[in-house]
């Protein structure tokens, strides 16, 4: 089944010798109307999607031992968010069991140095109280990301990387009989791949009949919004294209998305929402109506918004 999800999200088959335990590396389009709508009116001679990376770790699934435990969760450590799948609750409740126990182990060793360098002033007494609610959450068989902490208490433990922290959505066979912490997509994923074999027609005339809708959409707009990230977009008659941004981020951070030299030099962005460029005919038609406005340095970058970056070199 996992290999049904990476294959789904990615277009890609795993089957290389796996090494580190991931046994596939690609990218993959993240499928947004927006972009399309976008494209249609612009008419790029490009048209390039936000491309995330995906690895077909099977450290968690075939290939975990409990001797290798440490070098599993290690490895793991590395990536900033996760696609968890899951045949049922039970398969999800099994892995996050010895997720949990890792933090619970590594809080364990974690507090009691800290402890001592608070008292002696050389630490900060917020991560303490952080750190200590962690523990108890743990004790209770609780994953860290369903305490919902904010950014800044995020950034205070963000050295120690605990795995049940790091964002994530579960693809699961079976729909949830009770709620989830997690957010979930629920399929049939291998009778999908299977489906996807066949004449679009055939296809479409299948899906249908079952009901069937595709999961990866879903998958990929929880992912993200896990991970706290948005997409904004650059238009051009070269290249229209849509980026993934920090939620929070500001202009220049924006910018430098696309490139350092933007970020550095930064003086305005030209900015416009999607829906009002495709409305207007496209970007140069929004400038002219007046549509799309100036922004400083300190303008907070919205999800869908379209940007036209001035920077000196």
């Amino acid at each position: 089944m996992a290999e049904a999800v990476f294959r789904l999200i990615t277009g890609r088959e795993p089957g290389q010798s796996p090494r580190d335990y991931v046994s596939a590396v690609a990218t993959a389009d993240f499928p947004d109307q927006r972009l399309r709508a976008l494209a249609e009116v612009i008419k790029p001679e490009k048209t390039t999607p936000d491309r995330p990376e995906f690895h077909m770790f099977l450290g968690m699934g075939p290939m975990w031992s409990d001797r290798k435990a440490g070098e599993i969760f290690n490895t793991m450590a590395a990536y900033s968010g996760f696609v968890i799948v899951a045949r049922d609750e039970r398969d999800l409740d099994d892995l996050y069991s010895r997720i949990i126990l890792s933090d619970a182990e590594a809080v364990d060793r974690i507090l009691p140095n800290l402890r001592k360098s608070v008292a002696a002033g050389h630490d900060d007494p917020k991560k303490l109280l952080i750190l200590e609610g962690f523990a108890e959450a743990l004790s209770r068989g609780r994953p860290l990301f369903s305490l919902g902490l904010g950014s800044a208490e995020l950034a205070r433990v963000s050295e120690y990387g605990f795995l049940s922290l790091k964002p994530a959505v579960v693809a699961i066979s079976a729909e949830p009989l009770a709620p989830l912490e997690i957010d979930w997509v629920s399929a049939d994923f291998t009778l999908i791949l299977e489906m996807a074999s066949l004449a679009p027609e055939e296809r479409d005339e299948m899906a249908r009949e079952l009901g069937i809708r595709d999961p990866v959409p879903e998958i990929f707009s929880k992912l993200y919004r896990a991970m706290g990230l948005i997409h904004f977009f650059t238009p051009g008659p070269k290249e229209v294209r849509g980026w993934s941004l920090r939620k929070g981020a500001k202009a220049p951070e924006a910018a430098g998305r696309i490139h350092s030299d933007m970020e550095k030099g930064f003086i305005r962005a030209t900015v416009a929402r999607w829906d009002e460029v495709v409305s207007a005919g496209g970007w140069e038609n929004a400038k002219r109506e007046g549509v799309a406005r100036k922004e400083g340095k300190d303008y907070t970058v919205q999800d869908g918004d379209v940007l036209e970056v001035l920077f000196s070199r």
